[in-house]
């Protein structure tokens, strides 16, 4: 008959147990252990263990308790959410005594779209070394209660494709002075940390070296731990900063040689047409140019065309900027250059660009501060750890030794970061200088611009002035002309109704013959009295009815056009009034 027996399985390999297992139970060849949730191992037995039998389990089990424990936390990536659930955490805090300040830590990361907390726990740190004042004591997990607990955030650039991006690596270590074992819990997204570490072990273990026998060896293990953050925290920097030096000195160190000249503008207001058409003896024919489209930006800024001008969109269609020539020399070398090859010199893009450089040197320059201070008391804390009271003496022995490369190593990263640090602080004073000195040349070409554009508006106004005077002279001769025309006009219609009567009455129609019917002689003069009054009779009341139906005619249409632009008026007026 046999029993099923289940046992704890932390702390405690499979092989261990089954050397207890074979010992009290000779007779038994094999044992069939199981691991199942809850963390337990699971196994047949012929009869249930004894207590002291359970005791001597324990007590193997106790002494397996590994010397140094690492506890990795990661995610997707340092902007995102950890990889373990809110019970999981609780249970891990809580079983190793995990300090507060650990929270600020783990605060940092989480979802977010942008980086933040670039200072978020430099260091902390709590010490209960002195019996007076230890903590929990827990024997059967090792722990004396006299232990120390510090926590730190280092950053760094690491490479992401093409880009540099700010990576982050939290650390909590907490060290048993009396039985020298050692818990950490290390936050990184990716597994490079982990790899570094477990690569350390693993050429200690190369070497014939016990990283965690005594107590002084766990603790300059500990330290060799500490020296992989900070090794890595003094990484990429140099590369970085030289890359942002770059980027700033080929966009920006045209605007130390620069020269800058009146320009002489040319503006063109359609496509079609071209304003260097009748050109300037002032013009080059390679022009410095602005052009403008209707976001308002520059689309080049100063590029060498073949023609003066250069072709917009609409509105303002481009504006040349021709330098003018100092002397022949000038003219001689501009001829040598190739012709239509852009000299590029600023955009706006450019200057969005060098904002975007000012704001991550200003974030790299703020980590490297929090950087070398977090080294500076890290290296401080372990270097004054025999100072408290209640440090153990079997440790003074290695210490002052260990303490020493330590703080040498630490102090070299540190003064790398104060080195970048120096050439950041460097590169950010340029960039604000160049700056301005950009927006300098900015303002001094749009003051050119718009000098330019100010005198041909006055040289347009002159010519609407010159225009105007002609337009003057044209209305005072059509207006006499109008005068004449309107006499001719009155002179005609009052003939017109005579002349028309004259013409009918010659005619054979009419006829008059003298009394008696007698016939004329050929030289005698013939006079009608009866013609004369029936030719009046007829030809004045015609012409007043002339009269009267050309003025009629005259007043109905000029009423018509008043009408007319009274109405205009009006619906012009109906639509700007507010509905």
């Amino acid at each position: 008959m046999s029993h099923i027996q289940l046992i704890s399985a932390y702390n405690l390999t499979e092989d261990a147990l089954k050397a207890k297992l074979a010992r009290f139970f000779p007779e038994q060849q094999q044992f069939r252990i199981t691991l199942i949730k809850d963390d337990k191992y699971r196994f047949k037995i012929p009869r249930p263990l004894t207590q002291q039998e359970k005791d001597e389990i324990l007590d193997e089990r106790t002494g397996s308790i590994h010397k140094s424990r690492f506890v990795f936390l990661r995610a997707k990536n340092a902007r995102d959410r950890l990889y373990i659930t809110p019970q999981m955490l609780r249970k891990l805090l809580t079983y190793y005594q995990v300090t507060a300040g650990v929270l600020d830590q783990l605060l940092s990361y989480g979802y977010r779209e942008y980086e933040q907390d670039f200072s978020a726990c430099g260091f902390r740190a709590e010490v209960r070394i002195s019996p007076k004042d230890k903590g929990l004591v827990l024997p059967e997990l090792g722990r004396s209660g006299r232990n120390f607990q510090i926590c730190y955030t280092l950053r760094t650039m690491e490479r992401d494709k093409l880009k540099w991006k700010m990576r982050q690596t939290s650390t909590y270590h907490s060290f048993d002075v009396v039985s020298g074992n050692a818990f950490w819990l290390i936050l990184k997204a990716d597994t490079k940390m982990r790899d570094r570490i477990r690569a350390s072990i693993e050429e200690s273990k190369s070497k014939q070296m016990a990283p965690y026998g005594t107590s002084s060896q766990c603790l300059k293990s500990a330290m060799a731990s500490h020296l992989i953050m900070c090794d890595w925290a003094g990484e990429n920097w140099r590369e970085c900063i030289g890359e942002m030096e770059q980027e700033v000195h080929s966009l920006t160190h045209k605007a130390i040689d620069y020269d800058i000249r009146a320009p002489k503008l040319a503006v063109s207001r359609t496509q079609t047409t071209n304003v260097s058409a009748q050109p300037s003896p002032r013009l080059s024919s390679k022009a410095r140019t602005f052009s403008f489209n209707r976001a308002g930006t520059f689309s080049s800024f100063f590029s060498r065309r073949n023609t003066g001008t250069v072709q917009g969109q609409d509105g303002l269609r481009g504006i040349d900027l021709d330098p003018i020539a100092d002397n022949d020399e000038d003219n001689a070398s501009d001829a040598e250059e190739s012709d239509g090859e852009p000299i590029e010199v600023f955009s706006f893009k450019d200057m969005q660009t060098i904002q975007s450089i000012e704001e991550r040197a200003n974030s790299a320059l703020l980590v490297l501060r929090t950087n070398a201070d977090t080294l500076g008391q890290l290296k401080e804390f372990y270097t004054s750890l025999d100072q408290f009271e209640g440090w153990p003496h079997d440790l003074n022995e290695q210490y002052r030794g260990q303490t020493t490369h330590f703080a040498s190593r630490v102090s070299n990263v540190e003064y790398d970061l104060r080195l970048q640090q120096a050439r950041l602080e460097t590169l950010t004073r340029l960039l604000a200088d160049r700056k301005a000195l950009l927006y300098a040349i900015f303002e001094y070409q749009n003051a050119l611009v718009n000098q330019e554009l100010s005198n041909r508006a006055q040289e347009s106004q002159r010519q609407m002035e010159d225009m105007t005077r002609h337009m003057s002279t044209l209305t005072e001769k059509t207006q006499q002309e109008t005068v004449s025309m309107r006499i001719i006009t009155l002179v005609t219609l009052f003939f017109l109704p005579g002349t028309f009567i004259s013409t009918l009455m010659s005619t054979p129609i009419i006829q008059f013959t003298s009394p008696g019917n007698a016939e004329p002689a050929p030289s005698q003069e013939v006079f009608s009295l009866q013609a004369l009054r029936l030719f009046f009779t007829i030809t004045a009341p015609l012409m007043v009815a002339t009269f009267i139906a050309w003025y009629a005619m005259y007043w109905w249409t000029r009423k018509r056009s008043k009408s007319r632009g009274l109405d205009q008026e009006l619906g012009i007026y109906a639509q700007r009034e507010p509905k």
